[in-house]
């Protein structure tokens, strides 16, 4: 557990472009920390390196800069509640749920399957077809493929909806 703590990475070390490193085999509980990992996109500010998909890593009121990225091998799952995070899980092959976070950043997608609960976001949200938003605002939601659920929303831009992406039960669109 790591709490009330400030990690700045500004320069990526060799080998491993990431502020903070969770091992293989181990969970993680990070808690009131604010975590700097990016400068330029060349490090991260989290990287799994677990091939366990029972791993997982939380954090917790928590201001994040930068990105998470697990290599293809790792399966370590992440849950980010009561955040503010400019960046996102941009590889997370494990998965990802947010909970009560502000994404104030230009737009949102991971490549792998994700939750979004009463989240905020200022940009598009990309998603796939097992990815499930519930009690989310943000201006758009596109999907390449029909299956994610977006429940409960409000998608608030001229053009709501993108692609195949389609508005689900309790949802509102429209500016």
């Amino acid at each position: 557990i790591l709490e009330r703590l400030s990690l700045l990475c500004l320069t990526p070390s060799a080998g491993n472009p990431s502020c903070l490193v969770q091992a293989k085999n181990t969970s993680l509980k990070v808690r009131s920390c604010v975590l700097y990992g990016q400068k330029e996109h060349e490090t991260n500010v989290f990287s799994s390196v677990s091939a366990s998909p029972t791993d997982t890593t939380e954090f917790d009121a928590c201001m994040i800069i930068g990105e998470a990225y697990s290599p293809w091998y790792s399966w370590s799952r992440i849950t980010v509640s009561n955040s503010i995070w400019l960046g996102g899980p941009s590889y997370v092959r494990g998965g990802f749920r947010l909970n009560n976070v502000l994404l104030p950043t230009s737009g949102f997608g991971a490549w792998s399957a994700g939750e979004l609960h009463g989240c905020t976001m200022a940009g598009q949200l990309s998603v796939g077809p097992d990815d499930v938003a519930v009690n989310c605002i943000m201006p758009s939601v596109k999907s390449g493929k029909e299956g994610a659920r977006i429940e409960f929303c409000n998608v608030h831009a001229a053009i709501p909806f993108i692609d195949s992406a389609k508005p689900g039960q309790g949802s509102f669109a429209g500016a």
